[in-house]
């Protein structure tokens, strides 16, 4: 490819559909024949380029993100050679269950570029991408400055299929016209070959390699190996070659993709059962409440003020005793400090005095990261908890902000294992994601139930009486109408 302009492609299907072992042999049969080829894999599997390195497990550019300082990194630790000298790349991702994959696929190749991945001497970029996640992040290949032509594998089975016309939904988001064409992975079935066929015809996409089922890929596999270098006179390694010449033809289509009732009909014969229309009425649930208490603005959809975050902390930091921990990034709490902090100046202005502790609140932040947010953020709430714990704390009220809900971590589960590691230590845990909680006085709500609940004992009750429960804003506001 001496001369011509370097390509970047990307290789989509869905997860399980071989999308790995066609990427490894293709990059290999490049390889063979003299192109420089730069394989990035964007699956937590991160097994994506281990033919191509022996077999070996390549340590992963998120695990070097959050092992190594930011001044000690060098591109050349997260790249490994290959067969014939092809580069190596696995961004890797979170233990399942935990973080997020698709964040972790922008901060991969976010920290690629700026470890100086565009300057690699190499023709083809090739990017190993999962196909049936949704989600923004196993999307990026997708834009027009990281893919110029997108391959997609499938097999004959339905949802492979339906995975490959999602695929072709989410290239028409960006540059439609970028298909390199459909790579037909045989799972051995004999009517799949003939419903690849009709897919391709109703697309207007080529099927640009047919991939018979073999014993040799899991041969080569055991080999540490691809199936060009293991098996190179084999009929598939052959099957490998042909398509790497299409890939540098380059030959590209229009990507047009069929409704779910269009797909449905094609593949299966049927077209997609209708539901009934639901017929809206009101359940009667009881005991399934989320909240006893619902501020005016989150009640009726109203403009919201403030978010909940900042609402329960302002209350947490009001207590004696009680260390309030935001789990949350360092900028979400700072403005949340900084706002208990204006309402204390304010309130001195105005010549009303604020409880001692609201002045001067024991509140710490997990100071959530770039690498928190694709890993999750579970360790990090323990690891702080226990920290206070060993200066003698034992009240802890944990407030999540947005990145936590987003993530899914599970703060509930963090403060169960540290409350029966530690008899006596006591937290209330308030789930606070921000607006999409409610406003500011929701929050505000949610804090004092929610340390109520945790921390009061059951005392006595008297007749005819009212329990006052208030925020800071009552001082100046309400008091001298009580």
């Amino acid at each position: 490819m001496s001369g011509s302009a370097r390509r970047k492609i990307a290789i989509y299907g869905k997860g399980g559909i071989g999308k790995s072992t066609v990427s490894s042999n293709l990059t290999a049969a490049l390889s063979d024949m003299g192109i420089r080829v730069l394989q990035i894999g964007c699956d937590p599997k991160h097994d994506s380029t281990r033919g191509l390195i022996g077999g070996a497990v390549q340590n992963t550019v998120l695990d070097y993100l959050k092992e190594v300082k930011p001044e000690d990194r060098k591109l050349e630790d997260v790249v490994s050679r290959g067969y014939k000298g092809c580069l190596c790349v696995e961004a890797g991702g979170p233990e399942p269950g935990v973080g997020c994959a698709g964040r972790g696929i922008i901060t991969a190749f976010d920290l690629l570029e700026r470890l100086g991945s565009g300057q690699v001497d190499s023709d083809i970029t090739l990017y190993d991408v999962l196909g049936d996640v949704v989600c923004g992040g196993f999307a990026v290949p997708l834009r027009n400055d990281y893919a110029d032509t997108v391959y997609i594998v499938t097999s004959g089975e339905f949802m492979a299929i339906y995975a490959a016309n999602n695929i072709l939904r989410g290239t028409a988001n960006y540059n439609p016209d970028r298909i390199g064409g459909i790579i037909f992975n045989s799972r051995g079935d004999p009517e799949e070959e003939a419903r690849v066929e009709r897919f391709s015809e109703a697309v207007g996409i080529p099927i640009v390699a047919r991939i018979p089922r073999s014993s040799v890929f899991m041969d080569a596999e055991q080999r540490g190996a691809t199936v060009i270098e293991a098996f190179p006179d084999s009929e598939i390694a052959g099957t490998f070659r042909d398509l790497a010449h299409a890939v540098i033809e380059g030959k590209r289509y229009h990507a047009r993709f069929l409704s779910e009732n269009e797909l449905e009909k094609l593949i299966l014969g049927r077209e997609t059962a209708k539901k009934e229309k639901p017929v809206h009425r009101e359940l009667n649930v009881t005991g399934t409440e989320f909240r006893p208490y619902t501020s005016k603005n989150t009640a009726y959809d109203e403009p919201i003020h403030g978010c909940a975050f900042s609402g329960a902390s302002s209350v947490c930091t009001s207590v004696k005793g009680l260390t309030t921990v935001l789990h949350s990034p360092r900028s979400c709490a700072q403005l949340t400090v900084q706002l208990d902090s204006k309402s204390v100046k304010g309130a001195y202005t105005r010549g009303y005095s604020t409880s001692e502790t609201f002045g001067d609140p024991d509140v710490i932040c997990t100071d959530m990261g770039e690498g928190t947010m694709v890993f999750g953020g579970n360790d990090l709430l323990r690891r702080k908890l226990e920290e206070q714990i060993s200066l003698g704390k034992r009240d802890f009220a944990v407030i999540t902000a947005c990145p936590p809900g987003i993530i899914g971590d599970d703060p509930r589960g963090v403060a169960a294992t540290v409350e029966k590691e530690h008899p006596g230590v006591k937290i209330a845990v308030l789930e606070e994601d921000g607006n999409a909680t409610g406003d500011f006085m929701q929050g505000t709500l949610d804090a004092g139930i929610g340390l109520i609940e945790r921390f009061a004992s059951k005392g006595d009750t008297r007749p005819m009486t009212v329990n006052l429960v208030g925020v800071k804003t009552m001082a100046s506001s309400a008091c001298s109408e009580l």
